[in-house]
């Protein structure tokens, strides 16, 4: 005997629509994710950027103090931008870690043979642990500028 009129939803109805929704969540989710992971970056780039141009104009203010010699070394340092102070202590990155910078590393080079400074902070990727891992060098971001002191 044939009903002839039936009424709601196959099952398979009911499975397709049910994985087109899920479908469309996922994309929704991955999409979000993204995003919130491009904003991250960018915040930290930012935040890299504004290290480093303090770096630049410590540099800067030793120059016009006449005590920029104290900074024209040929090994890795930083300066504390809390003292003013340069620190040699870096790790094997070539970075510091100075406490208020965290979680990212400040380092400064000089070389004489162009008297340029190279200042680049690293910092750990979104996808990676908060921690700064020197071990897994190849998961750091970092920001790289270059100062010639116009004397």
């Amino acid at each position: 005997m044939r009903f002839k009129n039936q009424v709601g939803d196959t099952i398979i109805e009911v499975l397709i629509s049910t994985t087109v929704l899920a479908l469309v969540l996922s994309v929704s989710f991955i999409s979000a994710t993204r995003s919130l992971q491009s904003g991250t970056d960018a915040a930290n780039r930012n935040q890299a950027v504004s290290y480093a141009q303090q770096q630049v104009e410590l540099i800067r203010q030793a120059a016009n103090n006449g005590s920029l010699a104290n900074f024209q070394i040929n090994q890795p340092f930083c300066i504390d931008p809390s003292n003013g102070t340069k620190n040699t202590s870096v790790d094997s990155n070539q970075v510091c870690h100075i406490a208020s910078q965290a979680p990212f590393g400040v380092g400064v080079s000089y070389s004489s043979l162009n008297q340029t400074f190279t200042v680049t902070v690293k910092w750990e990727g979104v996808n990676n642990n908060s921690n700064f891992n020197v071990a897994n060098n190849s998961s750091l971001n970092q920001v790289v500028i270059y100062y010639q002191d116009p004397q």
